[in-house]
């Protein structure tokens, strides 16, 4: 370090500066500044990571509670005590986006009832969501659903699946919707919430779809929903990875 005695009043500011900033100098150079960075869980038990762009792994502790393996994560380094996990990337625990329609009826199926799926188009926001690794997520679906016949007790299924507007992607998640015998062509709302999750070690990004039914009965079923009474929507939220969550392990997975 310089000299940082000042000759006269006059130099003290420049000199102090200076001495400060050869402080900052020397504390990056003997690597002794915080820093924060990008890593990967590499094992949980211990926990150790590798930080992007190296080539060897490191060990840590986490301050947000479980993790999983391949899990993303932002690193908070502190020297000399070490590396401390302090955030998820890309993960945003609560609401995700949803799907939602406020047209009124957006799709029937056929006589029958072979699942249908409501359309992209009617869709008024259909987001592409990121799903990240080892993660649970939270499905809440909402709307009303209208049955065409009274001829007989009516069943139908709405599911979640995989894909825009798809009634052949992954099964996500299924609810059963019954109507009495004498009750066709009455309006029924709904609000079913399921669970899913992605167990896969990459972020899959899709949209997702609903779908509708009759697997017992003659006529029609339909899903509906408005801006004034209830919108027909797909809510996401992400809950948190699988490791902290072992009570939702039986949740369908991508």
């Amino acid at each position: 370090m310089s000299n940082p005695i000042a000759q006269t009043p006059s130099e003290l500011p420049d000199i102090v500066a200076s001495a400060v900033q050869e402080v900052v100098s020397d504390s990056r150079g003997l690597g002794l500044t915080w820093a924060v960075r990008i890593a990967t869980i590499v094992t949980t038990t211990p926990l150790t990571i590798i930080y992007d762009g190296d080539a060897e792994t490191a060990s840590a502790v986490s301050m947000i509670g479980n993790l999983a393996p391949s899990q993303r994560v932002y690193c908070l380094i502190v020297p000399p005590s070490g590396n401390f996990v302090v955030g998820c990337l890309n993960t945003t625990l609560g609401n995700m986006g949803a799907n939602v329609a406020t047209a009124g009826t957006v799709v029937t199926t056929p006589a029958g009832g072979a699942e249908t799926a409501v359309p992209s188009a009617t869709w008024k926001a259909e987001p592409i969501y990121n799903f990240d690794p080892k993660t649970i997520y939270k499905a809440t679906i909402t709307g009303f659903m209208v049955e065409s016949t009274g001829a007989g007790g009516a069943v139908c299924f709405i599911r979640i699946r995989k894909g825009s507007a798809s009634t052949t992607g992954t099964l996500l998640g299924l609810a059963e919707m019954f109507t009495p015998v004498g009750f066709g062509g009455l309006t029924q709302s709904f609000c079913y919430v399921m669970y899913f999750k992605n167990s896969t070690s990459d972020v899959v990004r899709t949209k997702l779809s609903l779908t509708i039914n009759g697997v017992i009965g003659a006529g029609t079923w339909s899903l509906n929903g408005d801006a004034t009474n209830m919108p027909l929507a797909l809510v996401v939220e992400s809950v948190g990875s699988i490791t902290a969550n072992p009570g939702l392990a039986y949740s369908p997975t991508f």
